[in-house]
């Protein structure tokens, strides 16, 4: 429901832009960043497209370009490509030292490392960038930079830092009322659990399907159904009432 908002909102400001005569990068960078978050990379690639007429080359905009590019060419495996516009991108956080910038290339250096099977650089980089964050005092990039850390913590089996790291990452989101981030790292909680047999499984998963359906975030489960549609089903099948009837919610 907030993103149909900020978009919303956005469009309306870009009318009374338009009737001034001025073009402003705002509409399609959230565009691109909003369709990139539900997965519609088609879509995100189109905004995108209209983004790239409002850059100039070496400025803050430019580098978030070159972010958004990676982050598509990762969720695309195009990991050659990915690493070319981080390798940009980090250019321009270090020339310009916003702090935002480079904490977002690490993220998505670490991202691509670990999904091409790097995962031991990906730590590297995704510890240097929580360094940053909080060396800039930025809670949120601080929490976005967590979850990094705990999925690459999950990825190399060190399964209690990474729950660790997790959990204080929910605990920001849930400070800031992010409630898309707070329902995606909800998310990686009921896999998890549900991985490892854990005790909190069954009202992890409640709590998330809660929170997914008040935002309309079922886009979450088909962007991660490698890992969802299994939980789903796994959930389907609990003799758990509860449980079982909150997976039932989430299949419409």
């Amino acid at each position: 429901g907030k993103f149909n908002l900020a978009l919303s909102t956005m469009e309306e400001a870009q009318i009374l832009y338009n009737e001034q005569g001025i073009k402003h990068w705002g509409l399609p960078w959230l565009r691109s960043y909003v369709f990139l978050l539900r997965g519609e990379l088609r879509r995100a690639r189109q905004a995108l497209d209209e983004l790239v007429q409002q850059i100039e080359p070496g400025t803050r905009l430019a580098g978030g370009y070159y972010y958004l590019w990676a982050r598509l060419e990762i969720d695309e495996e195009q990991y050659d490509k990915a690493r070319e516009y981080l390798r940009l991108c980090l250019r321009i956080a270090t020339q310009t030292g916003v702090p935002e910038l480079n904490v977002w290339a690490r993220i998505e250096l670490s991202r691509l490392y670990r999904r091409s099977g790097q995962i031991p650089a990906g730590l590297e980089w995704v510890e240097e960038g929580l360094k940053h964050a909080r060396r800039a005092n930025l809670l949120y990039s601080s929490a976005l930079s967590l979850v990094q850390l705990a999925k690459t913590q999950w990825a190399l089996e060190e399964n209690a830092p990474a729950m660790s790291a997790l959990e204080q990452a929910l605990a920001i989101f849930e400070q800031l009322q992010a409630a898309f981030d707070l329902a995606y790292a909800l998310y990686l909680k009921a896999v998890w659990t549900a991985q490892i047999d854990s005790a909190e499984a069954a009202p992890t998963w409640q709590a998330v399907v809660s929170a997914i359906n008040r935002g309309g975030y079922a886009f979450i489960l088909e962007r991660e159904q490698e890992t969802a549609f299994p939980l789903l089903a796994a959930h389907l099948r609990s003799p758990d009432f509860a449980t079982r009837q909150a997976a039932e919610s989430v299949l419409p």
